[in-house]
């Protein structure tokens, strides 16, 4: 990708201007999703649920869906002696992120696949999609209303 165009440097991350024109960070664009029409960013929802007391690391990815569209899936590693259940952790989130963005999805692993750098490799956890031990909501009998 060529970096330089229209004498603008893109670099993939996505922001915004505040009214006093302060640039905030959203997003990178590959780590952007869409869902039922709504902008949802990865980078905020992993820090709305790296806030709960039980999380150690978290990962906000896409994955297909079965309607055609990309649904939200939370990748979490749980601290050391904490015990948490998707389900809790799913009503915790209903009062802590917009309920659009709350996720069909929860995994709890041992590991995130990572760079040398330390970065997690979101394209591997999006490429893994839904495994045998994937929570999913729309088994339960939890019900979602907007706010």
């Amino acid at each position: 990708m060529k970096l330089m165009r229209n004498m603008w440097f893109h670099t993939g991350d996505i922001g915004k201007f505040d009214d006093d024109g302060y640039f905030y960070f959203v997003d990178r664009k590959k780590d952007y999703l869409r869902r039922r029409g709504e902008n949802i960013s990865s980078f905020e929802m992993e820090a709305a649920f790296a806030a709960h007391p039980s999380i150690e690391e978290v990962a906000v990815h896409a994955v297909p869906s079965d309607k055609g569209e990309d649904d939200v899936k939370v990748t979490a590693i749980l601290k050391p002696g904490c015990v948490l259940s998707p389900e809790d952790l799913f009503k915790w989130a209903i009062d802590s992120v917009p309920y659009y963005a709350l996720p069909r999805y929860i995994e709890f692993r041992d590991s995130m696949p990572k760079n040398p750098q330390g970065r997690v490799l979101k394209y591997q956890l999006r490429d893994e999609g839904k495994t045998p031990d994937t929570w999913d909501l729309e088994t339960t009998d939890i019900k979602v209303s907007k706010r």
